[in-house]
């Protein structure tokens, strides 16, 4: 059972062996006291007892003249003497008047007796406190035996469970009018005896009125207890509705006691307090010495049992008018579609009121919101305005209402008119404006409205850039090289200045200009843009203006190559101007290259373990080298002898004396297709910082092809460096080609055949 004595099982016999055990141990004790004479009906010790009357029970505890004692003795001299004290070891000698005695708390009962007898310590109290003074011998009787089964102390040579068995066995059977009299005070008890005092709670129905509710008082069935006096108090602008004032007195009910309120202003309502003269939940133990019995007694109590039990109480905001305001986010920083979109959430200023919508007995009052999109030009303001500041004559890109019935938050878009759409800054401002909210005006507290600039707030009408270009090409005594000028428009004056905000990136300071080759057979489309390869690029200012010439030393026309050569235009966009990229269809950036009958190459090497373009310092590595043909005549068996070249002092690479190189045979299924050659290399033979793979193509025993270019991207692999880590050489190359067939060779040189120029075509 919860709250018994921990470890001790009761152990009820058989009625008749109790009878013949406790003959013997009352025989003992009359014995021991030298008397078997007959007793009178309930004499008293002396000096010792409470005012009233008490009733004896043989056979059990230590044995006086007429049994043992149950009833109630006078309080030590020293403490509290106004209350009876109550014995709580049956085999210790009674205490007397004259006792000096401690005071300490009794502690939780240890319910040695039957369930029917099981009390808590609150529940013994509130008996005492009831009952104490009724001085009829069945009373004092019942509540003595009440305390000896629920409070009975420890002794040595003592079993405390087998003393209060037969102890509980004894009243059963000599005093069955006292049994049943415990029995209905423990019912009692358990009905009325407090063990929990509700703090209630506020409830707010809208923020001007709502309800204290859940007051009162529990047994420990969780049943409320009525006629408990209590008081309660309202600090701050709210008032008891039926009462009109702040205060209300009164007792609590045999159910949840719940009182309304009423707000009479804003701010803070704090609620306090009691329960007055509430019964003990305590009890107080007196010992005197170990041979003298410990007693209980409601007398004494303790600074922490009060007479008067203080609610803890709570406080809650109140208001008659709360203020709406609200925050926004563009949906996104660039508009689309010439449409302007913002998202508004709405709420209740927190740090007004108690930071609630208000609610009338409809639900959330209704507030309407007014946005405004305001033309901020090319850049915005450095710190974002109060409204009040706004220019009579800034210019108004459109306007949204929306109305909230409590918070949430709603997605709005604008339209703009044909022509209204020019680039720049847009901010959004929302404003909530008492004076048109109608009705529900006086709920209102005053207007609100947020800042013109505010970054979350605002978002850009892209700029558009137009590139106007004209190709051309220029011979030289090197070659033939092409350059391009272009002219740029469409930024914002300043481009390349503005360094962006928290949402919307800074100015892009160049663009890409770049020179791309189709070859023959690969269309010149959008779709075949990144097959063709990219010959170089240079930058361009990101800004309005004209630039001419633009070019680059790998802008060379290789005359043995056929195809189209298309220069492009690319911004990569930023916050304010829109991504742009020129179309490689434009025929203004074009120029084609004849065929020329020549055979061509296209080569490549790597490192065969990795992929990249970096061999390794030490131990044995395996360069592959992709060789890809052109011009060749089908069903011929060729070779392809390849070398390696010191970048950097263009000296052949040799070790023991012999050439690093490596050949392959191959037949060519068609006139044009791909053959590899293997080169083997140990890594600690190579001194060189980069090496650079040279071939030569070979129809029996006449060459008949060769690349030779020392600064072949492609071509060209790096040696890994102890310091720094490697760093991996990429980009591509242009490709040398050479054709000895039916020319002569100049030792050292490239012999080619020039045939006629192409067009360039320009405005």
């Amino acid at each position: 059972m919860i709250g018994r004595h921990p470890n001790i099982r009761k152990r009820w016999v058989h009625r008749a062996k109790n009878r013949a055990r406790k003959g013997a141990v009352a025989l003992v004790f009359a014995t021991a006291i030298g008397t078997l004479s007959t007793l009178t009906l309930n004499p008293q010790p002396a000096h010792a007892l409470f005012e009233g009357n008490g009733m004896y029970v043989k056979g059990v505890g230590a044995q006086s003249v007429g049994g043992f004692w149950l009833g109630a003795y006078t309080a030590p001299h020293n403490v509290e003497t106004r209350y009876p004290v109550w014995c709580t070891h049956m085999w210790r000698a009674n205490p007397k008047p004259q006792d000096t005695a401690s005071i300490t708390d009794l502690g939780e009962s240890k319910r040695w007796g039957p369930d029917e007898l099981d009390l808590s310590t609150a529940q013994m109290a509130w008996l005492l406190d009831r009952y104490q003074d009724d001085r009829h011998q069945e009373n004092r009787a019942a509540l003595s035996f009440l305390i000896h089964a629920n409070f009975e102390g420890d002794q040595s040579g003592k079993n405390t469970q087998d003393s209060v068995n037969s102890l509980v066995d004894g009243v059963r059977r000599q005093l069955p009018q006292v049994f049943d009299r415990a029995k209905d005070y423990v019912r009692q008890a358990k009905e009325s005896a407090v063990t929990t005092y509700e703090n209630g709670s506020v409830e707010t129905q809208t923020p001007r009125s709502g309800v204290l509710k859940d007051l009162g008082v529990k047994n420990e069935k969780g049943e409320w207890i009525p006629k408990l006096k209590l008081h309660l108090m309202l600090i701050g602008p709210a008032r008891f509705t039926s009462t009109g004032t702040s205060q209300w007195d009164g007792e609590t009910q045999g159910n949840a006691l719940s009182l309304e309120w009423e707000a009479t202003g804003n701010g803070t309502v704090k609620w306090v307090g009691n329960y007055e003269n509430p019964v003990r939940s305590t009890l107080t133990k007196y010992g005197v010495n170990p041979a003298t019995q410990d007693t209980a007694s409601y007398g004494n109590r303790p600074g922490g049992d009060k007479e008067e039990k203080r609610l803890k109480g709570g406080t809650w905001k109140v208001l008659m008018d709360f203020q709406p305001m609200g925050r926004s986010q563009v949906v996104q920083t660039s508009v689309k579609d010439n449409t302007l979109s913002d998202t508004v959430t709405a709420f209740a200023d927190p740090n007004y009121g108690d930071g609630k919508w208000i609610n009338d007995e409809h639900g959330p009052i209704p507030v309407t919101f007014e946005g405004t999109a305001y033309d901020l030009g090319s850049e915005p303001p450095n710190e974002p305005l109060d409204v009040r500041f706004i220019a009579k004559d800034m210019r108004v890109l459109g306007s949204a209402t929306v109305v909230f019935r409590g918070e949430g938050e709603r997605q709005v878009s604008i339209p703009l008119p044909e022509g209204q759409a020019k680039p720049g800054f847009v901010s959004w401002v929302w404003r909530v404006r008492k004076e048109a909210q109608g009705q529900y005006a006086p709920l209102i507290h005053a207007d609100w409205a947020d800042q013109l600039g505010l970054t979350h707030e605002t978002q850009v009408i892209p700029w558009k850039i137009q590139i106007h270009s004209a190709a051309q090409l220029k011979e030289t005594n090197g070659g033939d090289f092409l350059i391009d000028d272009l002219w740029v428009s469409g930024f914002p004056e300043g481009h390349t200045h503005w360094s962006g905000s928290e949402r919307i990136a800074a100015d892009t300071s160049h663009m890409r200009h770049r020179l791309l080759f189709f070859p023959q057979g690969l269309e010149v489309v959008e779709e075949n843009r990144e097959k063709a390869e990219e010959i170089g690029f240079v930058e361009v200012p990101a800004k309005n203006g004209y630039y001419p010439s633009l070019g680059d030393l790998r802008f060379s026309v290789d005359p043995q190559r056929i195809g189209t050569y298309v220069f492009t235009t690319e911004f990569d966009g930023d916050g304010r101007v829109e991504a742009f990229r020129s179309s490689v269809e434009d025929p203004h950036e074009q120029y084609t290259r004849q065929a020329p009958s020549i055979i061509r190459l296209a080569t490549r090497a790597r490192d065969g373990g990795d992929g990249d373009q970096v061999i390794g310092r030490s131990g044995p590595s395996k360069i592959v080298d992709q060789v890809c043909y052109e011009g060749l005549e089908a069903g011929e068996r060729y070779s392809l002898k390849a070398n390696v070249v010191d970048r950097e002092s263009g000296e052949p690479l040799s070790t023991g004396g012999r050439l690093v190189e490596g050949t392959a045979e191959f037949t060519a299924e068609t006139a044009s297709g791909c053959a590899e050659v293997m080169i083997n290399v140990q890594g600690e033979d190579i001194k060189a910082k980069s090496i650079v793979i040279f071939e030569d193509l070979f129809l029996g025993n006449q060459r008949i092809a060769f690349h030779r270019d020392i600064n072949a991207a492609q071509q060209t692999l790096n040696v890994e460096q102890p310091k720094p880590p490697k760093v991996a050489r990429t980009g591509t190359s242009g490709v040398l080609i050479a054709s000895l067939a039916g020319v002569g060779a100049l030792a050292g040189g490239v012999l080619y055949r020039r045939e006629g120029k192409g067009a360039c075509r320009g405005r």
